[in-house]
């Protein structure tokens, strides 16, 4: 690495950094605004200005902006030049003129980048006497707070909305010295992932609506490390609670899953832990009333004793948004033989065909850094912005690289953003998505769309133009027989490229065509990875368990006596259709339910037992890829609710008093070390309980904290002890170690004189890069043995359409297809109604129009939904809405043939 010299110090940096980068990554304090490590430089603010120096000899030197300015050997600059340190203050103060200086009352008041910066120049008086210049605020939706006049003209917002999350209706407006940035007209900013401004932005122009309502400060919140718990991707957040509700989550970077970044779905889904749907407490319902009759934890007890005799037959049937450990303890209270997975047939079939291609295929799991540094991309199938949506910028992540990349080639540094921009401005032909609809990529991949079938045997015919070992389908038409060609030929050219699919389209065959392109991409030459998205947080996980299929104990329920059934936190009305529903409860005399949330199914039970939900508890989730993860409690809910893995413990003791009793998560933990060979690698990537830094605990609370307050103060002002964390390193108070704990363990991020989510820079080894101290990644799917290249040979056959039948595939939707999102207030302003799609050309042929109520026929159940055109789809396919609040639960297969008729309801 070259030498540089700063106020005649020398450091290493690396060369392809610009000065301002390489300045922070030396932790060195430096002002900036228009910067930002995932958006690279235009040098609009001049806030980062150095004098540089010819030699040593130069005692005068040249103001440059360290943004602006690429890293050379032996330069010299000075950051604390009197010169350079007047011109930062007197930015900072031009830019302040306008500011209305409302810090008091500004939502990013106390975190705020703004203030950090203006303090770390020197300005902290304001002489600014005259009018300042105003705009009129506008309503951009239920996610984010728009207040114009403390802008500063950074251009990060429009940066970021339209280079980053691609959307088209945020954008910079000017005439002569006004700057507005805004909508052309109000109205809800239409990106998913528009919920990243609040931290984009240094001010307080974009803001979180939602914790805008709670009136609280950074100070106030008590925070721990998590993981979302609403998709399959496992991206690192940090929620905040303050007395006893949880007020917001934000982004907890992470260098190889979601960096800077997060989808609307993730940041403002999680609030169904505050929603009145809660279940706070265990109830019963006795045989004289189906009135819920609540439970203390002593007759929870008693009555658990009486329906867990040892003589009945009890079976459990976990869930993929419970955490291992959670299904751990169900499988070791029932037995393995009666362990079932809680997933609908398809999925259970879909998922063992997802753990086999990860588990025994040739190409590893693909990790999101590497798919935004890939050299191609294939996205087959998977509607991944509303399934996996930061998958999508991922992709579009990939996009900017792959430009940097080739802006480079002549010279053009990665991070001067404008100069890349400028060079590359059409399609990287290495994108490419198909897919039955539109995919909302179109600005940054070459997108095409066939039917569900088509695309599988598309995939098919791509693997084999790879490696003719593969089957090649039969009767393949003409223009998808040169589409695969044409894309064979690029995915050849490539060296790390991704194949990205996943359970979306309900298709076996689409997996296993997937599986082929990277298994044929596989060489020496070329480490293709594979990419599947599957639908839930722990689905993963729950595979390693190696659970029953529930739908064969749906097939043989009638056969066999089951007295008791435990479902683990499942709302099974969502994996059954209504009759298999029906039959689980007829045919099982006691149904013992355990859930955070009030569900169809807790509604059903005869015994419904309330556990802690995700931010108060602590657990561990295998995303998609296979990455172990554990999300840890954010506090302690005042009506003492335990985990669920505490609660099935609690019961085995209860059921059998030699039985072993884990005492902390540290010795189930260890117990699934010793029980499944894949998580023996727990010790390499959590913490221990007893895990201290200078003998301290690591404080969930800031050291501002303000939990004592006036508000109580005509009740009592007696403050109670903080609860005991017997399962983390982390306690429940501000007092503890004050440093930069372990990546894994980091609460939140602060460091002196950088109060706003920027402070992250101070936890990098680089800024942009790792963190000090990084946790080994530890993926379970990596240490596989005896891996043999195979291939998939079943491609389908054409499908045909016929007089009023249909291919029907399921639609999901980012806000409202997950179950516990839907409960979120502001997530559920944008759901949308249940409806099925098809084109204008179907829906002549059978005399149906926009709007109009169709009666779907699947097997033996019925639905009637409202018609929708998407002129995109071709012909001969439907498109049905699946997932959202209210709407029945329909098995489909992987291609069905509907019947679609006008319907008189």
């Amino acid at each position: 690495m070259p030498t540089i010299f700063i106020d005649n110090k020398p450091f290493e940096v690396k060369l392809e950094h610009n000065l301002l980068q390489a300045v922070l990554s030396l932790g060195i304090n430096l002002p900036y605004f228009c910067w930002h490590p995932s958006l690279g430089s235009v040098g609009s603010c001049r806030q980062c200005a150095v004098q540089h120096y010819k030699d040593e000899n130069d005692t005068v030197g040249r103001m440059v902006m360290s943004c602006m300015t690429p890293v050379a050997p032996d330069m010299r600059i000075s950051v604390d030049d009197s010169s350079s340190k007047k011109f930062r203050a007197d930015i900072a103060e031009w830019m302040m003129t306008n500011h209305p200086h409302d810090c008091p009352v500004c939502d990013e008041g106390g975190e705020c980048h703004l203030q950090d910066m203006t303090l770390m120049t020197g300005h902290n008086y304001r002489r600014y006497r005259f009018k300042k210049r105003t705009f009129n605020n506008q309503n951009l939706g239920p996610f984010i707070t728009h207040e114009m006049n403390r802008c500063i003209t950074c251009y990060r917002c429009v940066r970021y909305y339209r280079d980053v999350a691609g959307g088209t209706d945020l954008d910079a407006f000017s005439s002569s010295n006004h700057v507005y940035f805004g909508r052309s007209e109000d109205g809800t900013l239409e990106s998913e992932f528009s919920g990243n401004l609040a931290e984009i932005c240094p001010t307080g122009v974009f803001t979180d609506k939602p914790f805008k309502a709670f009136f609280n400060r950074k100070w106030d919140l008590q925070m721990a490390p998590s993981v979302c718990q609403l998709c399959s991707l496992g991206c690192n957040i940090i929620p905040g609670e303050r007395f006893q509700s949880v007020r917001r989550v934000q982004n907890k970077f992470n260098y190889d899953v979601n960096d800077y970044y997060l989808c609307d779905r993730g940041r403002f889904g999680h609030s169904f832990v505050n929603s009145n749907e809660r279940l706070l407490f265990s109830h019963v319902k006795t045989a004289k009333s189906s009135v819920a009759v609540p439970l203390n934890e002593d007759e929870l007890a008693k009555k658990i004793k009486k329906i867990l005799d040892s003589e009945k037959k009890v079976i459990g049937i976990g869930s993929p948004r419970a955490s291992l450990e959670s299904n751990f303890a169900l499988q070791n209270l029932v037995g393995k033989s009666n362990f079932y997975d809680g997933l609908s047939a398809n999925d259970s079939k879909l998922m063992k065909t997802v753990e086999d291609i990860v588990g025994s295929g040739p190409a590893l799991t693909a990790s999101m850094r590497d798919i935004k540094e890939a050299d191609g991309v294939l996205v087959l199938g998977e509607d991944i912005l509303n399934t996996a949506p930061r998958l999508a910028l991922a992709i579009r992540q990939n996009a900017i690289v792959q430009a940097q990349k080739k802006a480079g080639v002549v010279g053009i540094p990665a991070w001067h953003d404008l100069a890349v921009r400028n060079y590359v401005q059409e399609k990287n032909d290495s994108i490419i998505t198909i897919t039955p609809t539109n995919s909302k990529l179109e600005d940054v991949a070459h997108c095409y769309i066939a039917t569900p079938t088509d695309i599988t045997r598309i995939g098919y015919a791509i693997a084999h133009e790879l490696n003719p070992v593969v089957v090649m389908p039969s009767n393949m038409s003409k223009d998808h027989l040169l589409l695969a060609r044409k894309i064979a030929v690029i995915l050849r050219k490539t060296k790390n490229p991704v194949i990205i699919s996943g359970t979306g389209l309900q298709s076996q065959a689409l997996l296993e065509a997937s599986a082929n392109i990277a298994w044929a991409l596989k060489t020496d030459n070329c480490d293709a990875r594979i990419c599947l998205a599957v639908p839930e947080s722990n689905n993963m996980g729950l595979q390693l368990l190696n659970p029953n299929c529930l739908s064969d104990l749906i097939a043989k329920i009638e056969k066999i006596d089951i007295d008791v059934a435990i479902i683990l936190e499942n709302d099974l009305s969502r994996r059954l259709n209504s009759a298999d529903f029906k039959t689980l409860f007829e045919k099982i005399s006691k149904v013992i339910v355990i859930d955070s949330i009030q569900t169809q199914t807790t509604k059903k039970a005869s015994l419904a037992v309330a556990c802690a939900a995700f931010t108060e508890s602590t657990g561990t989730l295998v995303n998609n890829e296979g990455r172990v993860q554990r999300f840890y409690s954010v506090f302690e809910r005042k009506e003492k609710i335990k985990d669920s893995w505490c609660i099935l413990n609690d019961w085995k003791k209860i059921v059998d008093n030699d039985a072993v009793y884990w005492k902390n998560l540290d010795q189930i933990t260890d117990a699934m070390g010793q029980q499944i060979e894949l998580l023996s690698i727990f010790d390499e990537t959590v913490y221990r309980a007893n895990f201290r830094i200078d003998e301290q605990k690591i404080p969930r609370e800031t050291q501002g904290y303000s939990g004592r307050t006036a508000m109580n103060a005509n009740v009592t002002l007696i403050i109670a002890k903080p609860p005991n964390d017997i399962n983390s390193p982390l306690a429940y108070t501000m007092e503890g170690f004050d440093g930069h704990p372990p990546s894994t363990l980091t609460p939140f991020f602060w460091a002196p004189g950088w109060n706003s989510v920027q402070s992250l820079n101070k936890y990098q080894k680089e800024v942009g890069g790792e963190y000090k101290r990084a946790v080994p990644v530890v993926r379970v799917f990596d240490g596989r043995k005896n891996i043999k290249l195979k291939f998939y040979n079943k491609p389908p056959t054409v499908f045909e359409p016929k007089e009023n039948k249909w291919e029907i595939f399921p639609r999901y939707y980012i806000f409202g297809s997950e179950e516990r999102a839907a409960m979120s207030l502001a997530l559920s302003k944008k759901i949308s109604l249940p409806s099925l799609g098809m084109n204008e050309i179907d829906a002549k042929r059978i005399d149906l129009m926009a709007g109009s109520m169709t009666n779907i026929e699947i097997d033996d159940q019925k639905i009637i939904l409202p018609l929708v055109i998407c002129p995109e789809l071709p012909s001969g396919i439907a498109m049905m809405s699946f997932g959202l609040p209210d709407s029945q639960f329909v098995e489909l297969p992987s291609y069905a043939h509907i019947n679609l008729a006008r319907s008189e309801a």
